[in-house]
């Protein structure tokens, strides 16, 4: 049987045997592994990172399929799955319902499945929903109006239907605890850059200058809005001398350390015609700063990872996210990058 308790010792029985295929040149297929490229893209880049640093250690004399690949993907992502299940097991939620009881039961009953929530399937109606019961909670779901309850409680409060569908709701979670952090109102949109990327964090970058330049710029401004520490520019250069942040498509993603605040600042700067960094095209630039203490069951930050890598896989909506020329049209395209890609 394959449980949380025996996964490690697995995944190192798995990786002991690909070294064997490997040097008897004997790598095997794996059926499921454009499905897993397409909707784990964080573990199967932390699988190719994995592939190269096996590679290197045999002197490049064989390269890794992306069958392989795709069973190490696998074994992380459960990785992730895994944290966000113990996060869900110590998160006390309630469910406000003003319509049918059966309905609500229903619905408690799916939540309590989908996020093995901590809950004896506690129900409020809108009458008992108060500022001092809901205190009780760390997640208050609703079938009715999230703003009217957000008004009377500081708890998170997430709206969902009476079919769920198998919709992830531990990203609505993890999107709310960062949307609150924010002490913005608490909308849902469904990719999480529309939530994480606010307007001071837009830059339409000189392509006059050259790539570093920018990269100052953008770094300085932030500094300036007291969201990143002194010291961030000098972390992300020694950063970029242990490998390129420039990937496909002409999108460079940079991102360390931040000491300035307890939670993630995601920036975002766009070129509207490209410069070139080491024979690098550069036509966006993704600037993150993550906060020195993360606490293992987060999965925001790999899900702010999944959504950019995912963003960075179209040409297409890469080009015309370097063409805007405005905030609003900014997150146009991302929503619209939300059509194709299933969040």
């Amino acid at each position: 049987d394959v449980t949380w308790q025996n996964l490690p010792s697995d995944f190192i029985y798995h990786m002991d045997f690909l070294m064997n295929r490997l040097l008897f040149n004997c790598q095997v297929k794996n059926p499921y592994v454009n499905e897993i490229i397409q909707n784990y893209p964080l573990p199967f880049m932390m699988a190719k990172i994995a592939g190269q640093v096996i590679e290197q250690y045999y002197g490049n004399c064989f390269s890794i399929t992306d069958d392989e690949l795709s069973y190490i993907a696998a074994y992380f992502n459960t990785f992730f799955l895994e944290n966000k299940m113990q996060f869900n097991e110590k998160c006390k939620s309630v469910l406000v319902c003003g319509g049918g009881r059966a309905i609500a039961c229903l619905v408690a009953a799916q939540l309590k499945k989908m996020l093995r929530i901590h809950s004896n399937g506690d129900l409020l109606s809108d009458f008992e929903a108060n500022r001092e019961t809901l205190s009780q909670y760390d997640v208050v779901f609703t079938m009715g109006n999230a703003q009217s309850l957000s008004s009377i409680t500081d708890r998170l409060v997430i709206s969902v239907n009476p079919i769920l569908s198998g919709r992830d709701i531990t990203a609505d979670i993890e999107r709310a605890r960062y949307v609150d952090k924010l002490s913005s109102p608490k909308v849902k949109l469904n990719a999480l850059l529309l939530n994480v990327l606010p307007p001071n964090c837009f830059f339409t970058l000189d392509e006059q200058k050259s790539y570093q330049e920018n990269v100052k710029f953008m770094v300085s401004a932030l500094m300036n809005s007291n969201l990143l520490d002194s010291e961030f520019y000098v972390r992300l250069l020694r950063r970029e001398k242990q490998g390129t942040m420039i990937y496909e498509n002409g999108v460079a993603f940079l991102h360390t350390t931040n000491k300035q605040l307890n939670r993630p600042i995601l920036a975002l700067g766009v070129l509207h015609n490209p410069l070139y960094s080491s024979e690098h095209e550069v036509k966006v630039i993704f600037l993150l700063g993550i906060q020195e203490h993360i606490e293992a069951s987060n999965s925001l930050i790999i899900r702010i990872y999944e959504e950019i890598i995912r963003i960075s896989r179209s040409p297409q909506i890469i080009d015309k996210l370097s063409h805007v020329k405005t905030y609003n049209e900014c997150l146009g395209v991302i929503q619209e990058a939300q059509k194709l890609f299933t969040f």
